[in-house]
């Protein structure tokens, strides 16, 4: 009997620690204290940092780079003296005075827009690496980063316009770039920009909005080409090119000059294979021309010819 109620009481015991342990999980689920992350962070921080480090930390507002670097130093050094190397406490120093230094980064990057983002590598260097950190926990290093996304979108658009303009005109990646450029000027950043006559940067703008309104017009002065040349297409023909002040209005754009160089070489190749054919026809009926003659002759001719077929396959159909 004894034996039987210690082998009961073998299994009992287990049961009855996991019923109390499961007990204790659902209590404290339902019944712990409502601690906020910000709260327990902030509890946290004011417990850990000591006064001397704290009152480091509080006097960077307003200093510069340099007191940043000796302050980091000193908290470092300062937990090393303790035995304290890598541990929360001086974790949470130094994301203290990070976060501090973020302040200063802003004012830098406030005071270089006054300069036209003057020897801006270093200061850009660091933003984008405090960024990649701190992006999503502070607003500092956010209005530091969007100057230098600002001075990137305006550096940027000369290669944007440059590669609008190669193509054939596209209403809607017209409208697209022009209407970022708008917003673009009308932000915030860019009328400060303007206020400090940062003419590298403004000129920028003016040179795009230059460009864009020019190609604008590419479309109709195309048009008129294209009547042009159908009311004037057996002189042009007969000439075997295009006429060469006409041909210079599309220089700066890439499809509608290379339709113009495709029409010209069009044209010179019609010419070429008229007087080809017509001199084989004249050799053959005058029985002057000697076999050899007669087939190089005439491979020269389907020469002429395949060119001028693969050009017809790449040139505007209103052109052919």
């Amino acid at each position: 009997m004894h034996n039987l109620n210690a082998t009961n009481m073998k299994k009992i015991i287990p049961i009855l620690i996991l019923i109390v342990g499961s007990t204790i999980t659902i209590i404290f689920i339902f019944f712990r204290p409502d601690f906020s992350p910000e709260e327990v962070e902030e509890e946290v921080s004011t417990l850990k940092i000591d006064d001397r480090i704290r009152k480091k930390i509080d006097g960077l507002s307003g200093k510069d780079k340099d007191y940043y670097y000796k302050t980091k130093s000193y908290i470092e050094a300062f937990y090393h003296e303790q035995g304290k190397d890598g541990t929360s406490e001086e974790d949470i120093a130094l994301h203290e005075l990070d976060l501090e230094y973020l302040k200063v980064l802003n004012k830098e990057t406030e005071k270089i827009v006054g300069i036209c983002f003057y020897e801006d590598d270093i200061l850009k260097s660091e933003v984008d690496d405090f960024y990649l950190q701190y992006g999503s926990e502070s607003n500092e290093i956010r209005k530091a980063k969007s100057w230098f996304d600002t001075k990137l979108k305006i550096e940027r658009l000369p290669y944007k316009v440059k590669q609008l303009l190669r193509e054939k005109f596209n209403e809607k990646k017209y409208n697209n770039l022009t209407n970022k450029i708008n917003t673009l000027q009308r932000s915030d950043h860019y009328i400060k920009i303007n206020q400090k006559k940062c003419n590298i940067l403004i000129k920028i703008i003016k040179d795009a909005n230059t460009q864009l309104d020019d190609f604008s017009q590419v479309r109709i002065r195309y048009d008129n080409f294209k009547e042009t040349y159908q009311k004037y297409q057996m002189d042009w023909e007969l000439n075997g090119e295009v006429s060469s002040y006409l041909a210079d209005n599309f220089k700066d754009y890439y499809w509608y000059n290379n339709q113009v160089v495709l029409l010209d070489r069009k044209l010179e190749l019609g010419k070429k294979i008229r007087n080809l054919t017509s001199e084989i026809d004249s050799e053959i009926d005058s029985e002057r021309l000697d076999d050899e003659t007669l087939q190089k002759n005439r491979d020269e001719l389907k020469e002429l010819e395949n060119e001028l077929e693969e050009v017809l396959a790449k040139l505007d159909p209103t052109l052919k």
